[in-house]
């Protein structure tokens, strides 16, 4: 008579994991908070984007002159909100930078959530998996940049934040001087904070689940 052999530490994980995605797929699309959220992140995102668009605008219009604003900056996300004859024409979007720009924004966006669910797996907490992600995407980069000291500083520019506006190839400028490294160097820094939070959260879904 055959003996079925034990599962390995592998095959479970391989079986607890989509399990697992799939259980928290659910629970995500079945609550209304998940909807409210969205509702709230589209509405903010309009009215933040339609706010920069008329404070850039107005400084341009007030110099007098002809300034073109790039499709990666926020200004432009309200400019199909508003027509682009509003501010004389000096907001432009070309077809091929708004492409650029929409995918790249898909991805950084995409890479937020995988790093965000890997701290969710490793904290089990709500709140936890909140205050880890905002520091990490947005408290800590600035609080490193305001120090002025050169070591910190750098160090801030590596994190998220700054990764993404290099990978976006914004000219936004937070640190006083341009980001000191290329869009492919930004999507290898945001990669490089992704891949440890996934595998902190598999780790961790290996020992407490399998």
């Amino acid at each position: 008579m055959s003996r079925i052999a034990p599962s390995t530490p592998a095959r479970v994980v391989t079986r607890a994991l989509p399990q697992a995605v799939a259980a928290e797929w659910v629970k995500a699309w079945s609550v209304r908070s998940t909807w409210w959220c969205l509702a709230c992140a589209v509405v903010l995102g309009v009215l933040a984007a339609a706010t920069l668009a008329g404070a850039n605008a107005t400084d341009a219009v007030r110099e007098g002159g002809a300034v073109r604003i790039p499709a990666s900056e926020a200004v432009v996300s309200a400019t199909s909100l508003l027509s682009l004859d509003a501010f004389g024409h000096l907001v432009v979007l070309p077809p091929g930078e708004v492409a650029l720009d929409l995918l790249r924004t898909g991805v950084y966006f995409a890479l937020v959530g995988v790093m965000t669910v890997g701290v969710g797996v490793a904290m089990r907490s709500a709140a936890g998996t909140l205050s880890v992600v905002f520091m990490l995407l947005m408290g800590l980069p600035l609080l490193l940049s305001m120090t002025g000291t050169g070591l910190a500083v750098e160090a801030s520019l590596r994190m998220p934040m700054f990764a993404e506006l290099a990978f976006m190839d914004s000219a936004d400028d937070l640190t006083g001087g341009p980001i000191p490294y290329s869009a492919g160097e930004g999507l290898a820094w945001l990669l490089a904070w992704t891949a440890p939070a996934m595998a902190a959260g598999l780790t961790v879904l290996h020992r407490r689940d399998a």
